[in-house]
């Protein structure tokens, strides 16, 4: 069976993992924001990995944020 409305996006399978990735967008000590990396990075220090067991790519972080 196909799927006509295709993937299912971060928001809809990892509703905590992607309130997270926000939070750590808006949080930077002095200013600034934190990097699509760093926050990667810091998604994966708290145990949120992605299918494979790797940390979140930039691109995947940037689509939560624009969720």
């Amino acid at each position: 069976m196909e799927h006509i409305d295709g993937r299912k996006s971060h928001a809809e399978l990892r509703p905590e993992v992607v309130a997270l990735a926000k939070r750590l967008a808006r949080k930077k000590p002095k200013g600034g924001k934190l990097s699509l990396r760093a926050i990667s990075a810091e998604l994966a220090a708290q145990g949120h990995v992605n299918e494979g067991g790797k940390p979140f790519a930039a691109k995947s972080v940037a689509a939560m944020l624009a969720g």
